[in-house]
């Protein structure tokens, strides 16, 4: 789990009691932390039904990298109050990236509007296609939930790499099922890998793409969701609690 740091809550010295009531406020101090981290993530990504619309025209795109601004400032937020260790890292090299990427994607210069139409056309499609990437997505999910519950760090690892690169295949699989949006896959698969590509280089090894260890790996039990827990909107909480264990 994230590892929750002073919250600007003041801390009690006096009584048991109050003590029990500070860490009461702690665990929803954490509780509402992680949620609203999780539904601006999904927002911020763009990605499957817990996604934000793709602009389809200039105005739209206006406005998209405007709230996209506003949830680059609300992630730091929420990384810098209730996060810490292993979490904290892993989340800012993650939200570099992914912040790295939404500043290309909305700043308006020369060659950017060069890519503009090739965007478009990426943006319609994605938005076209977005139950079905948010199916390859939520597949992911469920994999990270059952690694999470893994013993070790060193079994983590390479099912946390490997599942990733079913991800981008399971996604490029969507793109290309539609004649109309088979070339905009390099494009949204660019704007994926832009995101993890810096954490994937790091920490997978031999776990690489296309890789004989990948296909040797036994195939996971996908965890079934308890009527009371809802599964993550983005992938970085169970990618966080995963990169959190490794201090362990």
């Amino acid at each position: 789990m994230i590892n929750r740091i002073d919250c600007g809550k003041k801390k009690s010295t006096t009584t048991s009691g109050k003590n029990k009531n500070q860490n009461i406020n702690d665990n929803q101090c954490l509780d509402d932390v992680k949620e609203k981290f999780d539904i601006n993530v999904a927002k911020l990504m763009s990605l499957g039904r817990n996604g934000r619309r793709w602009p389809e025209t200039e105005s739209e795109h206006d406005s998209y990298c405007a709230e996209t601004k506003r949830l680059n400032q609300h992630l730091d937020d929420y990384k810098t109050t209730c996060s810490s260790g292993p979490s904290k890292e892993f989340a800012s090299i993650i939200l570099f990236s992914l912040r790295r990427v939404t500043r290309q994607y909305c700043r308006k210069t020369h060659t950017n509007q060069r890519r503009h139409k090739k965007l478009f056309a990426m943006y319609k499609c994605s938005n076209q296609l977005s139950n079905q990437t948010g199916k390859c997505l939520e597949d992911y999910i469920d994999t990270l939930l059952s690694t999470v519950k893994l013993s070790t760090i060193q079994q983590k690892i390479p099912y946390t790499c490997c599942n990733y690169f079913e991800l981008l295949k399971c996604t490029d699989d969507v793109f290309h099922s539609d004649q109309k949006c088979a070339d905009s896959s390099e494009t949204f698969q660019e704007f994926v890998r832009t995101i993890f590509d810096d954490i994937i280089n790091v920490a997978c090894g031999d776990y690489l793409e296309f890789s004989d260890k990948c296909q040797q790996l036994p195939l996971l039990t996908k965890p079934s969701l308890l009527k009371n827990k809802k599964r993550p909107k983005s992938i970085l909480i169970p990618l966080i609690e995963i990169w959190d264990q490794s201090a362990n």
